[in-house]
């Protein structure tokens, strides 16, 4: 007997919005097929527990897969729960009984519902049927459609067949295809596909008498129950890769969202594409692996997966960025990559080689991350005056220095060039070690890195550096006594420096140095931003927070300081040397270097009248500050 049912009129409107919202990929409906058919055994499987059917041992919980390439037909069958004919119009029937309108209002009632992912069929079928035996009851039911304006339902006279197989208890549905989906009947396509989205379901998927699903979800298990090979052999199928991974951790969270899954750090860069390294799977079926969805951008080095059952399958990328969940897989993939990568800390060798793979990462995940910031920061690793060839993290160096509030960092070109520079000689002097940061991308972390386990940063070539009380007091003293001096030479920089004043920061050795102010950019970043053609009108005025700061004990500054305005010309010479050795520009090159090739023909007792033509022309002084 065959009863014919009609969609309501607000049914085409549906499955158009059910197909263009929830699947992009008309392969997906494999997926789902699938993932119905472990639901049904999984249900069948309860079933059998709480009503000790004891048959058990003899069912096999399986799902087959036929291809009928002379019929054009697709068939997908479970050995689960089965349905009765009530249950075929509850679940089949979801969204085509009445009341279709308000759901189309509400389409996020739709999420997670049997109906949808049966019929993500028709994105390839033209015809649709479901046949289905329930253990609860003695006949066979068929339902079928079209999806254009009725379904009917029948109970079949006979035990349905085909080839050698015999539906005893179950569910199959055959996908009558379309003709541009014919390439499904393919048989290594269809492999892939299944591989791709359902090769960890917990039931076999049988193709020609073929298990297509050998792989176990190791990622279930406990870190400690996890063999290195068995990871290993996730991490190539996850990668396409014939390399190992350099360390890998299992994942879990239980609380608002259960989740378990599996993160992997890959020997090399080249090993990985960036925005699909996390791969989201519910209940062990493949859903998406948006990278940006569950991975921050400096992060995406970061290989694996996450399984959650808190989500369903057929949920759009679109409705993901806006759920809960999937929020909180983002914290945990964050986090859990964070634990993974400091674990590997402990292994210096190993870790050395990681920092130099993923270090500007690191610095870059510094910088962005407000909420974790000081966790990441654990991470980065610096030389510095005192281990000049091997780099120490935060954590080392406060070890390594217990009485200090403060941790000292310069930035510069390179580390031969900061342990020679003027600023560091005063710390060398006291013992009082300083970071070297050689990296551009240093002188952005540093901007937000402000302090680290209650410890501030402070950069040697900026503001004022005060390492101690009386040294505070002696440098205020100075700066009174000699005030008049350092008003009269900031007029004659008015545009260089926005302030003059007597320093603390080198010895006899140097009568001036540059600095910069404790909000303005260091004579490396200053460099940096040259290079880069998107520097901005706010960089450019920050250069221009210089100060120059003098040096009283030194003898030629004395000599200079006797009558300055006599001694301006040997002034500026001075203090474009010390800009040159404080990392900065000279004010203006070929007044400077006329002023050094005088200098030089004095010494040599050159005629001055046989060269009075001679001068050295800058093409790039027009950029340059000039003085009077």
């Amino acid at each position: 007997m065959k009863e014919q049912f009609t969609f309501q009129t607000e049914v085409n409107q549906l499955m158009n919005l059910i197909i263009n919202t929830f699947y992009s990929n008309k392969d997906i409906f494999i997926r789902e097929l699938i993932s119905n058919s472990s639901d049904a055994l999984d249900k069948f499987k309860h079933f059998n527990l709480h009503n000790d059917l004891k048959i058990d041992n003899q069912h096999k919980y399986e799902i087959i897969i036929d291809i009928d390439s002379e019929n054009k037909i697709l068939r997908i069958l479970d050995s689960g729960i089965g349905m009765t004919k009530d249950e075929v119009i509850q679940n089949i029937g979801t969204i085509a009984k009445s009341g279709t309108k308000e759901l189309i209002d509400d389409i996020n009632s739709l999420i997670g519902q049997f109906g949808v992912g049966f019929y993500s069929a028709f994105l390839v079928s033209e015809r649709v049927k479901l046949i289905t035996k329930s253990y609860q009851d003695p006949n066979t039911y068929k339902w079928e459609s079209d999806a254009k304006n009725e379904y009917t339902i029948s109970t079949l006279d006979t035990q349905y067949t085909f080839g050698d197989y015999k539906l005893t208890q179950g569910t199959v549905i055959e996908c009558h295809l379309k003709e541009d989906c014919e390439y499904i009947l393919d048989k290594d396509k269809l492999k892939e596909i299944i591989k791709t989205h359902s090769q960890f379901i917990g039931y076999p998927i049988i193709l020609d008498k073929t298990p297509l699903n050998t792989e176990k979800p190791i990622w279930t298990k406990n870190q400690t129950d996890i063999s290195q090979n068995e990871a290993n052999e996730l991490y190539k199928r996850l990668t396409n890769s014939q390399t190992t991974p350099l360390c890998f951790k299992q994942i879990s969270g239980q609380g608002i969202v259960d989740y378990t899954g599996m993160l992997f750090l890959p020997e090399r860069v080249s090993e990985f594409q960036k925005n699909t390294n996390i791969k989201l799977y519910v209940r062990k079926v493949f859903v998406t692996d948006k990278n940006v969805l569950f991975c921050p951008e400096w992060l995406n080095f970061i290989t694996g997966l996450i399984d959650t059952d808190d989500l369903p399958l057929n949920v759009s990328r679109e409705m993901l960025q806006e759920t809960k969940v999937t929020s909180i897989l983002k914290k945990a993939v964050l986090n859990k990559s964070i634990d993974m990568l400091k674990s590997m800390m402990n292994e210096n060798e190993k870790y050395n080689k990681i920092y130099d793979t993923y270090h500007k990462n690191f610095k870059i995940g510094v910088f962005e991350e407000e909420n974790c910031r000081e966790r990441i920061a654990d991470l980065l690793m610096f030389k510095s005056f005192k281990s000049p060839e091997t780099k120490i993290t935060f954590d080392q160096y406060i070890e390594n220095n217990p009485n200090q509030n403060t941790i000292y960092f310069m930035t510069g070109e390179n580390v031969s060039n900061c342990m020679i520079s003027p600023f560091m000689k005063r710390f060398k002097k006291r013992n009082i070690d300083v970071l070297i940061m050689t990296d551009p991308v240093d002188e952005y972390v540093m901007t937000r890195l402000i302090s680290y386990k209650n410890k501030k940063f402070e950069c040697i070539t900026k503001g004022d550096v005060i390492l101690d009380e009386d040294e505070k007091v002696a440098v205020e003293n100075l700066q009174s006594e000699h005030k008049t001096f350092c008003d009269e030479v900031k007029k004659m920089y008015p545009n260089d420096f926005i302030d003059v004043k007597i320093t603390n920061k080198i010895d006899e050795t140097y009568p001036c140095i540059i600095t910069s102010h404790v909000f303005g950019l260091s004579a490396n970043m200053e460099n940096v931003l040259k290079f880069q053609t998107l520097s901005d009108d706010k960089s450019t005025s920050l250069m221009n927070k210089r100060i120059l700061e003098i040096n009283v004990e030194n003898k030629i500054m004395k000599t200079i300081m006797k009558d300055v305005q006599k001694q301006k010309h040997l002034l500026n010479i001075v203090v474009n040397t010390a800009l040159i050795y404080s990392g900065f520009n000279v004010l203006n090159s070929t007044d400077f270097t006329n002023q050094l090739l005088n200098i030089v023909k004095v010494n040599l007792d050159i005629d001055q009248e046989c060269d009075n033509n001679i001068t050295i022309v800058s093409s790039s002084d027009s950029d340059m500050n000039q003085n009077d």
